[in-house]
């Protein structure tokens, strides 16, 4: 399996598995996983979850980038919002601060191994807000500028 692919996968299930415990499910469970894609990783992402957890079935919601984010602030509204679902850095705050998206602290904290410290710092701001973290990385978009001083 690729390194992206397994980072990805991993974090996925600490999503998934922060989201069972924060919910104190158990017994058969379907839960509604957003993402913009791209939806080949994500079907291989999904599949190699519930190899690992065949109690729980993932119900996949992929929407364009595009349109995602305002489609996640419609269903929010409605009542009717995914399980678990990805925000882009950039709207990271917004979400934050309408309520959206509640800190992980508590269930980073007594997940057995887990540590921030596998994370590169700089990735960690897109998640972290006001000291609190909101999320985990699941990629990163770095802006490269170039000057050609010849």
């Amino acid at each position: 399996m690729q390194t992206s692919v397994r980072v990805r996968l991993v974090t996925a299930i600490v999503f998934l598995s922060a989201f069972l415990v924060l919910n104190g499910t158990a017994g058969a469970l379907t839960l509604q996983w957003s993402t913009w894609g791209p939806e080949a990783i994500d079907r291989k992402l999904i599949a190699a979850f519930e190899q690992l957890h065949p109690e729980i079935k993932i119900d996949y919601i992929q929407t364009p980038h595009s349109q995602y984010h305002q489609r996640i602030k419609v269903l929010t509204a409605g009542g009717v919002a995914p399980d678990v679902y990805l925000v882009d850095g950039y709207y990271s705050a917004e979400f934050i601060v309408a309520g959206m998206i509640r800190p992980i602290d508590d269930l980073i904290a007594r997940t057995p191994g887990m540590t921030m410290d596998a994370y590169f710092p700089v990735a960690l701001r897109d998640v972290q807000y006001r000291g609190k973290t909101y999320g985990l990385p699941w990629g990163s978009a770095p802006r490269y500028y170039m000057y050609n001083h010849v």
